[in-house]
């Protein structure tokens, strides 16, 4: 629904390149637009039980809680050896790997680009 939002006139002097002054009157005509809100009624949708699954999927992916829980399970079931278990499975972070590995993986990255884009 277009609702106008009346009309706007402005007056100015200005002056002109001769040194003359002249009245500027300006018109500016306000548009809108009108938005009505309704609450929502009736069925808006039911409960797909396909979307719910891949839901439980993508997150359980998203979080990694099944390597979660086969390190908790690992670690219990080792004992004193989880020790040994935790040692391996942490990762020392060291900034120069990291930077050697991150450009490795953009020259991959841009050998298979190049080998994919033709033009």
């Amino acid at each position: 629904d277009w609702q106008s939002r009346g009309s706007s006139i402005t007056e100015r002097t200005v002056f002109l390149t001769s040194g003359a002054r002249a009245q500027l009157v300006e018109d500016h005509y306000r548009y809108g637009v009108r938005m009505l809100f309704t609450p929502a009624m009736g069925k808006i949708g039911r409960l797909d039980p396909n979307a719910v699954a891949n839901t439980v999927v993508r997150y359980t992916v998203l979080f990694q809680y099944p390597g979660i829980v086969m390190g908790i399970i690992v670690a219990v079931m080792l004992g004193k050896q989880s020790q040994l278990f935790t040692r391996v499975t942490r990762k020392r972070v060291i900034p120069e790997v990291l930077f050697q590995e991150y450009v490795y993986s953009v020259v991959q990255s841009g050998a298979l680009w190049q080998t994919l884009d033709r033009n």
